[in-house]
């Protein structure tokens, strides 16, 4: 989802920096669609990075009362795994903020195109 995000940012860049003629109505609901997508993919991964850090601190508070080695390498695998998903999450709200952005730059171009072409 990474690499997606960051081609649809690029293109919507690409776009707004282009000189030729563009169709914006399709523009705009290409990619109203794909900030759809980028927002449930958002909350999914708000949701899993919440559910990993519940479990990170529960299984820390638990290795602290019962210091066996079950409990440590559970903690460890659910701190391991919630530095990737925190990162990603990060990547997906900047991004996903920054295409609105984007979006609302590309409504502007798109109004003065119809108000320029009558």
């Amino acid at each position: 989802m990474s690499k997606k995000i960051l081609a649809i940012v690029a293109l919507a860049e690409k776009l707004l920096s282009s000189e030729e003629k563009v169709d914006w109505d399709k523009e705009l609901d290409f990619f109203a669609r794909w900030i759809g997508y980028f927002q449930h993919e958002r909350l999914v991964h708000l949701i899993v990075t919440c559910l990993f850090s519940l479990l990170t601190i529960l299984s820390m508070m638990i290795n602290l009362y019962s210091s066996s080695l079950a409990t440590l390498i559970l903690f460890l695998l659910f701190f391991i795994l919630l530095i990737p998903y925190i990162g990603h999450y990060y990547l997906l709200e900047n991004k996903t903020q920054y295409l609105y952005d984007l979006y609302d730059k590309m409504i502007e171009k798109a109004y003065e195109a119809k108000k320029g072409g009558n």
